[in-house]
């Protein structure tokens, strides 16, 4: 059998001015014709963002690579973006993302053929395959602990606090936008301390997933560590 080796077709899909990004690598960018990708737009690129710094939230048309911006967000980072994706339940005519809104972040479900919005009652950190959930967590903790991956605006309120009883993981209903705490810090800490050395130790979630029929869902717990050394991480299940 001959193995035939030819080079890859590559081609930008974005336009020349400015820096474009997608988001995280588990959502999907393409609407479901392959018509559209979606995208942020930056000013930057060169180091990490901070307070006051904007992405605008978009479309690209893969076949003129022309840039339709729909919104500009404060939430985002470099490694997820706003959390950017096509809302499940509207594959094509709805797109999900993360923004500051009144001094707080939301999330939103924004219709990009008529610009209508709906907001939800926490940032989302990951949605549900049906897209009936998301889980929210503290993305202001996350800066401080990895600014890479969480927001820079606003100051975390429990930025004192090791493991607050009313900080941790929310659950929000994508239909209403309704959200409330599941499990807080200090649940998490009281399952899980001993796994830190039993040392009282400041606690922060950094990644969070459904499972595929959202019955149960996958999160790191994570500790800040002191200088010099590496934070450790669990792995817990609910």
């Amino acid at each position: 059998m001959k193995i035939r080796y030819g080079r890859p077709f590559v081609r930008r899909i974005s336009p020349g001015e400015g820096y474009f990004f997608f988001g995280y690598y588990d959502l999907p960018a393409f609407d479901p014709t392959g018509r559209f990708h979606l995208a942020h737009k930056v000013s930057f690129m060169d180091r990490l963002h901070v307070k006051g710094d904007k992405a605008q939230i978009g479309i690209i048309e893969i076949e003129t690579g022309k840039f339709e911006a729909l919104d500009i967000t404060e939430a985002w980072n470099f490694q997820q973006g706003a959390m950017l994706q096509w809302n499940p339940k509207a594959k094509g005519r709805e797109i999900i993302y993360n923004r500051l809104e009144d001094g707080v972040y939301v999330g939103v479900i924004m219709d990009i053929n008529t610009g209508k919005k709906r907001y939800t009652d926490y940032p989302v950190a990951n949605v549900s395959s049906s897209g009936e959930y998301a889980l929210g967590i503290n993305m202001s903790r996350l800066y401080d602990f990895r600014p890479g991956y969480g927001y820079a605006t606003i100051e975390d309120p429990f930025k004192n606090e090791n493991h607050p009883k009313e900080d941790g993981i929310f659950l929000t209903d994508m239909e209403s936008g309704k959200g409330k705490l599941i499990l807080s810090l200090q649940d998490i800490w009281d399952f899980s301390g001993g796994y830190f050395q039993g040392e009282d130790q400041k606690m922060v979630i950094n990644h969070i997933t459904f499972n595929t029929d959202q019955s149960r869902f996958l999160f790191l717990p994570r500790n800040f560590p002191k200088p010099g050394e590496r934070h450790k991480t669990a792995i817990i299940t609910a």
